[in-house]
């Protein structure tokens, strides 16, 4: 009786409290076949308030539009995926770099610069672009081809005034590593198993960014419930995370001209999972982190030291997609 009101409770999906439903499991692990696709759109708002010297405050946004093919799945699971990066839109205020509008879908006026903002280069550098790696049903991403090349040359033309001025966290979040990083993060929040409601399971991601050091983001994931979305099954995850900076063995040899760490960090969020189709319907994720910053001799000579509050909202959704 048991076991038949569990599974009555898991075909329906219902958000159940009795205590056989309590039990309720769901199958967490990245589901591919051959010739799938997945449509998805990825929006992120990012603020950045900086006190003390040269303050500045910076509210971005970008919005991504990406199509996810499966070209081939092998006996195990493992598929091969091929993105393409089909639009992107991208909106930055920024009292030190100045404002700009991108979007891929518009055809640029002659003489139009916007595409090689700072801020805006590297997803300006995405759009139309296919890239291809290969990802387990536990989320595991090998490797990533295109990406790099993509990404290359998005940091040149900026010097150590640039980074000072406009701001650490922004640039050190567009690079190739924090990309590739942020691909591989996303396949990962899955523990490709089966998963018992309250059931919990943590994921760390390092992130290297350039002089500064190695990011460590931690997250905790649990399996909240089943619940409909939009009326289908899926299961509600719950995130908590936090991060932290392990400095560089340059940064280390330089602080004495350049020392950064993390104050305070802390996010939150929600995934559903669609288990009929086992793919991510919709992700919501709120990170708010504050940075310290205390440059010798490095910004035209001066010191300077700021305190930097970076709030950032996050949201995947999945636009169409099926077996």
């Amino acid at each position: 009786m048991r076991f038949l009101l569990a599974l009555v409770c898991s075909v329906l999906a219902l958000p159940l409290t009795s205590p056989a439903c309590a039990q309720a499991r769901a199958d967490l692990s990245w589901h591919f076949s051959e010739g799938q696709e997945l449509v998805y759109r990825s929006r992120v708002q990012t603020t950045e308030r900086a006190t003390g010297d040269e303050p500045y405050t910076s509210d971005w946004s970008h919005e991504i539009h990406h199509t996810d093919r499966v070209l081939s799945v092998d006996d195990r699971g493992n598929a091969r995926i091929e993105r393409t990066y089909d639009r992107v839109i991208v909106r930055v205020r920024h009292s030190q770099l100045g404002d700009a509008e991108y979007d891929s879908a518009q055809p640029p006026r002659p003489g139009d610069t916007t595409a090689e903002h700072p801020l805006i280069r590297p997803f300006a550098r995405l759009a139309g672009r296919t890239i291809s790696f290969t990802v387990s049903p536990e989320g595991e991403v090998g490797e990533i081809r295109g990406l790099r090349e993509a990404m290359q040359g998005v940091s040149s033309g900026l010097d150590t005034n640039d980074l000072l001025k406009g701001g650490l966290p922004s640039f050190n979040a567009i690079t190739a590593d924090a990309f590739e990083e942020q691909l591989r993060q996303s396949m990962r929040v899955l523990p490709g198993k089966s998963v018992r409601r309250g059931e919990s399971w943590q994921v760390t991601v390092e992130q290297p960014m350039p002089i500064v050091g190695t990011v460590r983001s931690d997250s905790t994931y649990r399996f909240e419930r089943l619940a409909r979305h939009r009326g289908l099954p899926v299961a509600r995850i719950s995130v908590r995370s936090s991060m932290t900076l392990d400095p560089s063995r340059i940064a280390r040899e330089l602080a004495d001209l350049l020392k950064i760490e993390i104050r305070d960090s802390s996010g939150s969020g929600t995934i559903l999972v669609d288990t009929s189709l086992g793919a991510i319907r919709d992700w919501q994720q709120r990170q708010t982190t504050t940075f310290a910053v205390e440059a010798r001799g490095l910004l035209d000579g001066r010191t300077l030291r700021r305190e930097v509050r970076t709030d950032q909202q996050a949201q995947m959704e999945l636009i169409s997609g099926d077996r």
